[in-house]
């Protein structure tokens, strides 16, 4: 079963091998293995090598992938994968947003450090359009806490980080993009055509550099110059996505 789960997707199948494990040893604890004996799943899958994660680094591909996102049917995952897009914030912190952690009124999302890969509160622009969308998503979630709750139970669970690349792989997407690749298009791309210094976009995607003290880090360090950004970026996504000239978006870059 391992190998059948290793064939479409690595990664999944080493979680299974993980969850598959634990589950294993939790029975030898319990004394529901008769034998006793210890078995470990540690060689039951080939090697899973790292790599980089599929992502859309050229312009000209960028359309492609705003197409497929605009042609899913669920509101919801629509508009989560348009959030880790537009703020280049990974797919599990998207999938875990929530409404008191939004200010719609200042176009901020205050992350807990909690919800942090690096530990550290932190603070991410909205850019107008998604605003707009939060504030007409608000009426379809009832009294979800989350802003994009899970199906089975919207109270207490919110969707799964995985069902936004699952989502992408099932409209055509397949080695092409992952939402997690969505970090990456928005380095590249933003560095690249609209010319911003490499400290801001860090700084926006919550990249601590090589050495960098956790301590130090300031979830306020450039947000003037993010909030601008993250409005650029979606101006500029948005004329991509509608066939727009972005030579003015050039302009205002420089």
């Amino acid at each position: 079963m391992l190998l059948e789960i290793h064939e479409r997707a690595p990664r999944l199948a080493i979680k299974a091998r993980q969850y598959s494990n634990q589950i294993i040893h939790y029975a030898i604890q319990e004394g529901l293995r008769e034998d006793g004996r210890e078995l470990s799943l540690k060689g039951a899958l080939p090697d899973c090598k790292k790599g980089h994660y599929a992502a859309v680094t050229k312009p000209a591909d960028l359309p492609a992938l705003l197409k497929t996102i605009e042609s899913i049917n669920s509101i919801h995952s629509k508009v989560a994968l348009l959030t880790c897009l537009y703020t280049a914030t990974r797919p599990g912190v998207v999938a875990g947003m929530r409404w008191d952690e939004l200010n719609l009124d200042s176009n901020e999302w205050h992350i807990p450090a909690s919800r942090m890969k690096m530990g550290n509160d932190h603070i991410t622009p909205l850019p107008d359009q998604l605003i707009t969308m939060l504030q007409q998503l608000r009426t379809l979630t009832g009294e979800s806490p989350f802003v994009f709750p899970g199906v089975s139970d919207p109270i207490n669970k919110h969707m799964h980080r995985d069902s936004l690349s699952k989502v992408l792989r099932e409209n055509g997407m397949r080695d092409k993009a992952v939402t997690h690749g969505f970090r990456a298009t928005f380095r590249t791309i933003a560095r690249e055509r609209l010319r911003i210094a490499p400290d801001v976009l860090e700084a926006q995607i919550a990249h601590a550099k090589k050495g960098e003290v956790q301590a130090a880090y300031d979830r306020t360090q450039f947000l003037d110059e993010r909030h601008k950004l993250i409005q650029q970026w979606a101006d500029y996504v948005d004329a991509l996505k509608n066939n727009e000239t972005v030579i003015q978006l050039f302009k205002n870059a420089r």
